[in-house]
């Protein structure tokens, strides 16, 4: 059966009208937790790409998105954000009721909230990571950061003196014609050189931290051909993916694809300069 009149009905308009009924029957909080559009999100950092954009939106109705970063000193407001994740100043969890039959001390909370919940981490758009969400792991971070100080750095290095820097920690002949690579070819430097990555125990040669997540670098030379090396660096290797790094192997003998290598991984190593790929 078709619509009456032979016109389509208006949802589009009809929708707009219930919304504004909510809104004015002082059920905008209904309007909030609707489902927005899905937005897919593949590759393997969707997880930090999800909770970088769902950061400034989590927490409950109307709290404002906090300001910009406050000017060199000591950091103010941040015992206010752990009310965020149902934590008072001291650390102490609002998430739990009083005792049963008496109003919860998270003011505002619609219900008890264990690991996270709609009033703090959760929402529709995370809903397939809920799982890995708990507010108790940012608690210690907190309490660290109300005691931060706030200082600007020095003058930051030239280009031409942080190559250098990074140069003089190669530890190899090899690992410094990588990184000469790297610079000519107009790709991004690493990070860091030789630092210990204490959690996994190992250290790369190269490590990137960015928006792009972590990635760990190891330039192998003949060294690295045996069977004892070959099964150490597997160790490591997932050591350091189950703490969430990325890990690369560019090989001694394969040195006549490393370009392209690095270009096929752009989000890493940025594209390079155009004069380097003609």
């Amino acid at each position: 059966m078709g619509p009456v009149g032979g016109r389509a009905p208006d949802v589009v308009d009809r929708s707009g009208r219930l919304r504004d009924q909510l809104a004015e029957a002082g059920h905008g909080r209904l309007l909030e937790r609707a489902p927005r559009v899905p937005q897919p999100l593949r590759g393997q950092h969707a997880l930090e790409e999800l909770l970088r954009r769902e950061g400034p939106q989590r927490g409950r109705a109307g709290r404002p998105d906090p300001g910009p970063d406050p000017p060199a000193g000591r950091v103010q407001g941040q015992p206010e954000r752990a009310d965020r994740d149902h934590h008072g100043v001291a650390g102490a969890d609002l998430g739990e009721l009083l005792r049963p039959g008496r109003r919860r001390q998270a003011d505002g909370a619609e219900e008890r909230c264990e690991r996270a919940c709609y009033d703090c981490l959760l929402s529709y758009t995370n809903q397939r990571d809920h799982g890995l969400l708990n507010r108790h792991l940012v608690i210690e971070l907190l309490r660290t950061l109300t005691d931060a100080i706030v200082a600007t750095g020095g003058q930051a290095a030239s280009p031409e003196e942080e190559f250098a820097r990074l140069l003089a920690r190669c530890d190899s002949e090899l690992e410094r014609t990588f990184l000469r690579l790297l610079q000519r070819s107009g790709h991004r430097l690493p990070t860091h050189v030789q630092r210990l990555l204490e959690p996994a125990g190992v250290r790369p040669d190269f490590d990137y931290v960015g928006p792009s997540g972590q990635v760990a670098v190891f330039v192998d030379g003949p060294d690295h051909d045996s069977a004892a090396q070959q099964a150490r660096d597997e160790q490591d290797a997932e050591r350091l993916e189950d703490l969430g790094w990325s890990v690369f192997r560019f090989r001694y003998d394969e040195d006549d694809r490393w370009e392209e290598r690095l270009r096929a991984h752009a989000w890493v190593f940025g594209p390079g300069s155009t004069r380097s790929q003609a």
